[in-house]
């Protein structure tokens, strides 16, 4: 009787367990994968830069002139000599138109180094494998130089003796100029291929602007002597010696139109599936056509000439991309 009811008891029990079990025995689905979210090179980004730049910029030939003038600096004569002013300012006038320009200068290529930093920004879209884009930038820079040079030309004419000339011109000049490019800026156009997901190397090509000082520091001096005794120098000069100087600087703010064109990569680094920080590194030159400076100062005297520039920056940069699909 008991065994009865005890075998009864445990098939009521498994007949309740046995649907929990074999549900429990049955193999579960896994859950539906979920594709991770989608981020190409499409966007817009804004960033920061900082690089250093080498550039050149033609030369200038730096005349002689007289202190303040020509015309002022015979005035000057006039009043010092001892002789017949009408006869000897037409002598010294005629030995200054040649031998003046012997003292030019002639102040060769600036070579231009230093630093610059600034920002850019720009848009960009990927179809495939390959980024077209527009990107504009602006720099603030030092990159300067500076070249110098001097000339000197001494004679005289109309020998009175072997040891004595009639007039005596010695002309000496030193001058320098400093170039300093500190503004640059560019809009170009972009085209990348992405050699992966996080990897983007580019061509870039567009306009460019430039803003050139240049400041000119030139050095004069003018000695002129009668009867002058050839090797005993100006101190010997029986008709009278006279002398003049002047240092004076000019200088200029120059705005540039031209080229710009580079290549450059990027590595991003992806935040989520709308924005990245990328870290990049660019090379640039920048091409100025030829065009007229002017130097000026406040006394109104001015120097023009012709000059073209030329600039290689490389930038390392880093930006913030947020995506567009």
């Amino acid at each position: 009787m008991k065994r009865g009811i005890i075998l009864a008891a445990v098939l009521a029990a498994t007949s309740l367990a046995g649907p929990a079990l074999a549900a429990d025995l049955m193999p579960r689905k896994a859950p539906p994968m979920v594709a991770p979210p989608i981020q190409d090179w499409s966007g817009i980004y804004v960033g920061l830069e900082v690089g250093y730049g080498w550039g050149r910029q033609d030369g200038l030939n730096v005349p002689f002139t007289a202190e303040p003038g020509v015309g002022e600096f015979l005035n000057s004569v006039c009043q010092q000599c001892g002789f017949d002013p009408f006869f000897e300012l037409h002598e010294f006038q005629d030995l200054l138109n040649r031998n003046s320009s012997v003292a030019d200068v002639l102040l060769g290529r600036t070579k231009q180094t230093g630093w610059l930093a600034g920002g850019f920004f720009g848009a960009q879209k990927q179809w495939g494998n390959w980024v077209l884009g527009l990107e504009g930038d602006i720099d603030g820079a030092n990159i300067k130089g500076s070249v110098s040079g001097f000339a000197a030309r001494s004679g005289g004419v109309a020998p009175v003796t072997d040891e004595s000339l009639d007039e005596f011109l010695n002309l000496r000049h030193a001058a320098s100029l400093e170039s300093k490019v500190d503004l640059l800026a560019s809009v170009r156009g972009k085209v990348g291929f992405a050699a992966s997901p996080n990897w983007l190397i580019y061509g870039t090509g567009g306009m460019a602007f430039a803003h050139v000082k240049n400041t000119l520091s030139s050095a004069q001096s003018l000695a002129f002597g009668d009867d002058c005794i050839v090797d005993g120098g100006f101190s010997d000069c029986e008709g009278g010696f006279v002398s003049a100087a002047k240092a004076f600087s000019l200088s200029s703010g120059t705005s540039m139109f031209g080229w710009a064109a580079g290549f450059g990569t990027d590595w991003k680094v992806p935040i989520d599936a709308g924005s990245a920080w990328v870290f990049g590194l660019e090379y640039l030159h920048y091409g100025f056509p030829s065009q007229t400076i002017t130097l000026s100062d406040s006394f109104g005297r001015s120097l023009s000439f012709n000059a073209k520039e030329d600039v290689d920056t490389i930038k390392a940069r880093i930006s913030y991309l947020f995506s567009i699909h």
